[in-house]
């Protein structure tokens, strides 16, 4: 082997010891479904089927993972109060699944059946979780699984989430990696293939509790993709984060509205699309070097009417050779829940004034361009530069 060859060979050894560790489970960005957006703390096993079934028709396109979001341990997920959502826990303070809600957990078989069923359709079976240990645990003192531990001497009682109330954090301690490492084995041996651990990598961020999970994930020898929410995950922590898991969460909750009131403590959550607009075009301002444009087009002015923009559309793809692809998405779009939808939440539009002012507020001096740089003539482009100090 010659020089060269060797010095490619020792290239390739560090970089596969430097970024291994965390991202063998997960070569290529994870995709799949979550539960949490259609039924937050309330899905059950019929329900979780059928959307895993629809999963599984698009696996080809890289589709696989289909993951259970929180509550799914709660017997009550519409209780107010911890006592009301009754946490179900196995003898060793650990969650597991309510079979009121989950059938095939009956007799103690927790989530393997399930997850059996989600690997027969060619997919990957996830879960959630809260951090820590349960309070109903502490408040027991059960005994911590292949341990001489129990659960007082894990849970760090003076650590909370913060807007969650049924756990304690977690002690970096013996007792704490113990109890973690319990539960792993348990969910590893359900065929647990995704795990999303919230209330971990931002308010608060819990460092000692990521190491702690994924050193118990990897004494399972199980791949278990590890996921840390919520966001936004500070960049100066990036470095520190991706040694243990394979994803976590670079923003708050983007949520199906234009602007959300936050409250003070609340910090941006929840994200609305006009805050991500404000966002986007702050940070374009920030980073635009001199004499650059920040240049915003297919803006839909008021007054044009939907069928402008589908002869608009039409044309372009007769023109392009897609008119057949155009006209299947026009009668799609026509006959699914879009209208119902735009009616429902409502469509924003800007005039030209407006839109000008818009971008005024956020710094910069705009110009509408001669014309849009979409396909649409009727829509509008704008041409804006950080306005002078």
């Amino acid at each position: 082997m010659d020089r060269r060859k060797l010095f490619f060979a020792a290239l390739i050894f560090v970089f596969a010891a430097t970024f291994s560790t965390a991202q063998s489970s997960a070569p290529t960005p994870p995709m799949g479904w979550n539960s949490w957006d259609a039924y937050g703390w309330t899905i059950g096993e019929a329900e979780f089927k059928a959307n895993a079934a629809v999963l599984a028709s698009i696996k080809q396109f890289g589709w696989q993972y289909a993951v259970i979001d929180q509550g799914w341990y709660m017997e009550d997920p519409l209780g107010t109060k911890l006592a009301e959502r009754q946490y179900l826990l196995d003898g060793n303070g650990i969650e597991i699944p309510v079979a009121s809600r989950f059938p095939d957990s009956a007799e103690g078989a927790g989530f393997k059946p399930l997850a059996d069923w989600v690997h027969a359709q060619g997919l990957k079976f996830g879960l959630h979780i809260i951090r820590g240990i349960p309070r109903q645990a502490v408040e027991r003192n059960l005994p911590i699984a292949g341990s001489a531990f129990h659960a007082a001497e894990a849970a760090d009682i003076a650590d909370a989430c913060p807007w969650d109330d049924g756990n304690w954090g977690m002690k970096d301690n013996e007792a704490g990696q113990a109890y973690y490492d319990a539960m792993l084995k348990l969910y590893a041996g359900w065929g647990l293939d995704y795990l999303k651990v919230d209330c971990v990598s931002d308010h608060p961020y819990r460092p000692t509790e990521i190491r702690q999970i994924a050193e118990a994930i990897r004494k399972t020898g199980r791949p278990i993709v590890l996921s840390l929410s919520p966001g936004p995950t500070q960049l100066e922590h990036a470095a520190e984060v991706a040694k243990y898991a394979q994803m976590w969460r670079i923003s708050d909750d983007h949520w199906d509205g234009w602007k959300f009131p936050h409250k003070a403590g609340d910090g941006e959550w929840p994200f609305g699309v006009g805050d991500e607009f404000d966002r986007i075009a702050t940070l374009f301002h920030r980073l635009l070097k001199p004499g650059g444009l920040f240049v915003l087009g297919d803006v839909l002015p008021p007054r044009v009417p939907a069928i402008s923009d589908a002869l608009a559309l039409l044309r372009f793809a007769a023109a392009n050779g897609f008119l057949v692809a155009a006209v299947t998405g026009l009668v799609r779009t026509f006959f699914s829940d879009y209208w119902r939808l735009r009616s429902d939440l409502g469509l924003t539009r800007y005039g030209e004034a407006e839109m000008v002012a818009r971008l005024a507020r956020l710094g910069f001096s705009a110009t509408r361009a001669p014309r849009n740089i979409g396909h649409i003539r009727a829509r509008m482009t704008f041409l804006a530069h950080p306005a002078a100090a």
